[in-house]
């Protein structure tokens, strides 16, 4: 089953840990994003995807300003897995990642697909 998820503009990846007594967490600023994306992908009804999947990432700062996607993706795909809607974000599981800079969006736009067959197969 496909599903698409609308998700508020995610925090840079620069801006997601802080060091705390020795330790890297989670800044206040990732934390906050996080609880509103779950909190957004429960109203759109989420719901666990189990194996290989394809994930399109769809994005639009709501600034209009240029932004690096690579940098805006490692949070919500890291909230997709704390949720369990997908199983992990290691290459096992995300079988092909396709991430496309949009304007038609305010924020992030996220595609779960399951992945039928190996990369080879779905490129070909």
């Amino acid at each position: 089953m496909i599903q698409t998820f609308l998700l508020p503009w995610p925090p840079t990846v620069n801006a997601l840990w802080r060091a705390y007594k020795g330790r890297n967490i989670l800044s206040a600023v990732a934390r906050a994003w996080a609880k509103q994306a779950e909190q957004k992908l429960m109203v759109q009804k989420a719901t666990p995807v189990k194996g290989p999947i394809q994930l399109y990432i769809r994005l639009s700062s709501p600034h209009g300003r240029r932004f690096d996607p690579d940098n805006r993706i490692k949070a919500p795909i890291d909230v997709l897995v704390r949720m369990g809607i997908i199983e992990e974000d290691d290459d096992k599981i995300v079988r092909k990642l396709t991430v496309e800079p949009c304007a038609d969006i305010k924020g992030v736009q996220i595609t779960i697909i399951p992945f039928n067959g190996t990369a080879r197969e779905e490129a070909a």
